[in-house]
């Protein structure tokens, strides 16, 4: 079973809490009211994305420091001195020198309960494989494709007339719970929350689905639909 966590109040740590080691004035800074400085990783058509800069704009506890689409510029990131490093649906693997530039981390989100439905498209292979259940994840970067410990996930139904788009937009809706709640703990602490490591033994992988799988999942959708409407007519007959 995959243990799925919400973050939970706790009570307001000492001051003087620091990710590293030995404490220095810029790790102190993250310890105050100081808004939490992040750099998001995104795509330029990502709904992801969006979602995690509109959370990230609105909230007084955040100041949006650099965004890279489809590519991350290291010297930028650097010059930017972030806080928080996000990816949001960045479509390329970031390389270790990246993850570490982060004060307090690297995050990442992605549209699944991991370790299950790891790699691309997961929101589609969950319906397009009848599951009753699909979410978010939020979880520490590492170097492998969606493997680092989870810092928390949100649960989303899977409805029998969901399409891709509608369990998507669902699924994005609990984004910005999950960052508010990361934020005010980098904030408070000047650390990422505890994280629990994924367990291997239910990890699944997906490659992207191919135009073949697209249109017969398509047509799947389309003959389901018309037998839905069949039973309705029918049962309104009956009456």
């Amino acid at each position: 079973m995959i243990r799925v966590e919400r973050a939970r109040a706790r009570p307001r740590p000492a001051r003087h809490g620091c990710a590293h080691p030995s404490p220095t004035l810029q790790c102190r800074r993250m310890v105050n009211s100081d808004p939490v400085r992040v750099y998001v990783a995104g795509a330029v058509d990502a709904l992801i994305t969006s979602a995690a800069l509109v959370t990230l704009v609105r909230s007084p506890a955040v100041e949006l420091v650099g965004l890279d689409l489809d590519r991350i510029e290291i010297d930028r990131l650097q010059a930017a001195r972030p806080d928080l490093l996000l990816s949001a649906a960045h479509r390329r693997i970031i390389r270790p020198p990246e993850l570490a530039i982060g004060r307090a981390g690297s995050v990442g989100l992605h549209p699944s309960l991991l370790p299950l439905y790891r790699g691309s498209h997961p929101l589609w292979w969950a319906i397009r494989n009848h599951e009753t259940e699909a979410g978010m994840s939020l979880y520490v970067l590492d170097e492998g494709i969606d493997t680092g410990p989870i810092l928390a996930q949100r649960r989303v139904p899977i409805r029998a007339d969901d399409s891709f788009r509608s369990l998507y937009l669902r699924a994005i809706a609990e984004i910005g719970p999950m960052l508010e709640e990361l934020v005010a703990t980098i904030q408070e602490t000047g650390r990422l929350p505890p994280a629990s490591p994924q367990d291997e033994r239910h990890a699944t992988y997906y490659a992207a689905p191919t135009d073949a799988q697209m249109a017969g999942s398509l047509r799947e959708r389309a003959a389901g639909r018309l037998r839905r409407l069949a039973r309705g007519a029918a049962l309104g007959r009956g009456h």
